[in-house]
């Protein structure tokens, strides 16, 4: 993940989630993960703009992460040239939803 948000060098999956503030009993599940992932050709167009998005998230204070800003994913989309339909969003949602839950749930420990 590292990679994606800012380069640098590429660690182990645990070190990402701790980065990300997951808590000890997701740390515990993901340990010893491998590195490397499958993603379908179909997603590539919504994980390339989910990581594009990387610092556009809307924050409610001490509330945290409510989700990504769609109108700045928006802009990024159109600089990208990626054409968000139906199925991009879709897809794209539904990162977003799981890393709204790995940083609540970072935010609970």
């Amino acid at each position: 993940m590292r990679q994606w948000f800012g380069g640098g060098s590429p660690g182990s999956v645990s070190d990402d989630l701790r980065a990300l503030g997951a808590s000890d009993e997701t740390l515990a599940k993901w340990e010893g993960a491998k590195e490397t992932f499958a993603l379908w050709p179909d997603a590539g167009p919504a994980f390339d703009l989910f990581t594009a998005c990387a610092t556009q998230w809307r924050v409610a204070g001490m509330g945290g992460v409510l989700g990504l800003d769609y109108k700045a994913v928006q802009v990024v989309a159109q600089w990208m040239e990626i054409v968000v339909d139906r199925s991009v969003f879709d897809d794209l949602r539904v990162m977003e939803a799981e890393a709204v839950r790995l940083f609540r749930e970072g935010q609970e420990s």
